[in-house]
Order: C-alpha cells, then structure tokens, then sequence
C-alpha cells in the first residue's frame, strides 16, 4: 500500500539520511511538495518535500525518507533541560 504525505502532515526523517541542520527529534512539519515542470508545461509532483523542522530549519527529503507521525509519545525532559518557573 502506498502512503500518502500531504502539506500540513507532521512527520518524521528516517535514520538512514542525514542533514547537519536537522534538529535531534528529527520531526517537522510539510510546508511544500517540490515540482517539476513537464513537457506540456504542467507541474508534476516528484516525490519530493519541503519540511520545516522543529528547529526552525526548512529542509528539502524525498518520501521515501518521511514518516508520518500518526501518534505523539510524550518524553520527560532532564532536569537540566526543565524551565525555571
């Protein structure tokens, strides 16, 4: 079965690529599918993203690198990473 990403998916970059600006969740938000223009001048969806991360970054992976977050784990912090209240 194929899976469907869409603009405004939560998902999540698979271990096996790599990007120095990815933050360590590795999750972000679909904000563009990238397109090329076709013979007939139509664009043509390629299979490719542009996500923006939870770190600010927007960054650029095909689909076959994502993974749509379906559910969210919730995660303790460290103390050290806990805000002073």
């Amino acid at each position: 079965m194929k899976r469907k990403l869409n603009i405004g998916d939560l998902v999540r970059v698979t271990e096996d690529t790599h990007d120095s600006r990815m933050p360590p969740s590795r999750t972000g938000l679909i904000v563009s599918q990238v397109c090329e223009e076709a013979w007939n001048d139509e664009k043509v969806p390629v299979g490719v993203f542009n996500v923006w991360m939870t770190n600010g970054e927007t960054l650029r992976f095909h689909e076959m690198f994502l993974v749509k977050v379906e559910r969210v784990e919730r995660v303790e912090r460290n103390e050290d990473e806990k805000r002073e209240d």
